[in-house]
């Protein structure tokens, strides 16, 4: 039965995502569920780069999206994958 129980826990790591958070030349390395909310890596994140100031003003970015991801949201329902990198960046304010 040992077996069956760690063939069950390797399936439930394959599940998991590995994420790195970039932020001012600093790593974050986080494995994470598909159906975590992003909020939670955001926490984890702001925390770990001791990000000083107002965390609203802060998103996490796709390479290369001017838009923020949602922190309400999992990662499965906006398309992450693993080994993605994201980036801890200011919140880009629209003119108008």
């Amino acid at each position: 039965m040992e077996s069956a129980h760690s063939e069950g826990e390797k399936k439930e790591q394959e599940k998991k995502l590995k994420i790195t958070v970039v932020y001012n030349g600093g790593t974050l390395e986080e494995t994470v569920s598909p159906n975590a909310s992003v909020e939670s890596l955001f926490a984890k994140a702001v925390h770990h780069f001791e990000v000083q100031g107002n965390r609203a003003n802060l998103g996490l970015y796709l390479p290369g999206s001017q838009t923020p991801l949602d922190l309400n949201a999992s990662f499965a329902a906006q398309g992450i994958h693993t080994d993605t990198t994201l980036s801890l960046n200011p919140r880009r304010v629209g003119n108008g």
